[in-house]
């Protein structure tokens, strides 16, 4: 290493002294100490692998060779916390939910559109009938769906295996749902 590489090296790690952040670097462990501490308590994902760090001696992720830092660890487990607090834990059900709520909208929409600007002044019992049969479904798979990822509706004992499955037909058929039902009614009527 030349002289001119290590002043930048050392002008970089006075700098991060100074600051407070701390540079782990391949073969130093600055910040060694602390995170063999935060390691051996709990389970960590690798940020770039996945690999789990737990009990790991290094400062960098033997799988993949990622230099670590307890607050970037620390940072992602926080984020992880907040995510599953707040999100389904299945990106299928989460896929689905975006895709049926966003084609939940317009086709209930078009259909008290049509059963207003198509014929205004008559009312008739058959296409009452039809929408109200359409929002009872669509309502009944809210509840059913809500009822399942609340851990209500205990009737299924093998829920926690299956919910998978479930939570993702359900927020599937929800929107198209919807759409069937607007194409039922544009048939009959």
């Amino acid at each position: 290493m030349t002289s001119k590489a290590k002043s930048a090296d050392a002008a970089m790690e006075a700098m991060a002294a100074s600051s407070g952040a701390g540079i782990v670097r391949k073969g130093t462990l600055p910040m060694g100490e602390a995170l063999r501490e935060f390691l051996a308590e709990r389970d960590a994902p690798c940020p770039r692998c996945g690999y789990n760090l737990r009990g790991l001696a290094g400062v960098e992720c033997p799988e993949c060779g990622l230099a670590l830092s307890v607050e970037r660890l620390k940072e992602e487990e926080e984020h992880r916390e907040w995510r599953e607090r707040r999100m389904p834990r299945d990106p299928i059900t989460t896929a689905g939910l975006i895709g049926s709520i966003l084609s939940l909208g317009w086709p209930l929409a078009l259909l008290v559109l049509g059963v207003l600007l198509r014929d205004a002044t008559v009312v008739d019992a058959r296409r009452l009938g039809l929408l109200a049969l359409i929002a009872v479904v669509q309502v009944g798979l809210v509840v059913v769906y809500l009822g399942r990822s609340m851990g209500g509706l205990a009737g299924m004992k093998d829920w926690p295996r299956r919910r998978k499955v479930w939570l993702a037909v359900l927020a599937w058929c929800w929107g198209p749902g919807a759409i069937v039902g607007m194409i039922v009614w544009q048939a009959v009527f």
